[in-house]
């Protein structure tokens, strides 16, 4: 994958004269899947790719995760580290670190403003860098590769991680796939905020969005969403695959979603 890659494809659309309003990538363009970042190697025609096309009235949008790297170094680490924007192991001060594509990774606290206002302030930074017009936010339940933490044990055994009830879910466990219910954030125990994380990111995403775009129209496309998000984000349903029982199932997502209040959705 690559920039010049992708552009060969905006340029063979062109060509056939057939209607292409946006173009999208996915982590690929990312400098080792760390956000605010673009390879520098297979990317490095990203800028120029973007400003082509803005100039045939074409729109650019990428993808983002929450997961920020806590190997690499990056600004997006150096700063969230200073701003205090991570949630936190029960002490309330130590980073939870999990594990998606970039490696060991820290997870923002959408619900601090310190956050909101660190995640929109490396929006307009990169920006500066590519001019994108949305953004797709992924990964956002939030997933992690590893149960719980990258701690032993990941989890503790209080009523957050271990409650005296727990429905059929994978793994019969509430830190599956994702971080600890008892780690802390500024709105309260993740036990208590779970299924708004990709609600709050959604509404940090869009302060971003607000202050670079202003009145201007842009859009925000969320794995993860909650009752309400259609004041902010577009959903979209999840990878899938070309089958007829992953397009059956679209159906009713969709409709799902409508009637939580998002009228914005796509599988």
């Amino acid at each position: 994958y690559s920039s010049n890659a992708t552009w060969d494809v905006v340029r063979k659309l062109r060509a056939l004269e057939f209607p292409q309003e946006v173009q999208w990538n996915d982590i690929d363009y990312m400098d080792s899947y760390m956000d605010f970042t673009y390879d520098p190697i297979n990317f490095d025609t990203l800028p120029q790719m973007v400003e082509d096309l803005h100039n045939h009235t074409q729109r650019y949008i990428m993808i983002l995760d929450p997961g920020i790297s806590d190997d690499l170094p990056s600004s997006a680490l150096e700063s969230g580290n200073k701003m205090h924007v991570w949630i936190n192991k029960t002490d309330g001060t130590t980073p939870l670190e999990g594990q998606v594509w970039p490696g060991n990774v820290y997870y923002p606290d959408f619900t601090s403003t310190n956050t909101q206002k660190w995640w929109s302030d490396h929006l307009n930074k990169f920006h500066e860098m590519v001019p994108f017009d949305g953004v797709w936010i992924d990964m956002n339940e939030p997933s992690n590769f590893v149960q719980g933490s990258t701690s032993h044990p990941a989890c503790t055994h209080d009523q957050y991680d271990n409650p005296p009830y727990t429905p059929k879910i994978v793994d019969n466990s509430l830190s599956a796939k994702t971080i600890c219910p008892s780690t802390v954030q500024a709105a309260g125990r993740h036990y208590n905020v779970h299924n708004m994380y990709g609600h709050s990111e959604g509404m940090a995403t869009r302060m971003g969005l607000n202050s670079l775009f202003g009145n201007n129209r842009s859009i925000i496309v969320s794995r993860s969403t909650f009752m309400s998000s259609g004041l902010h984000v577009a959903h979209w349903t999840g990878d899938n695959n070309a089958a007829f029982d992953n397009m059956h199932w679209s159906i009713s997502s969709t409709i799902n979603s409508n009637i939580f209040g998002i009228t914005m959705v796509g599988a």
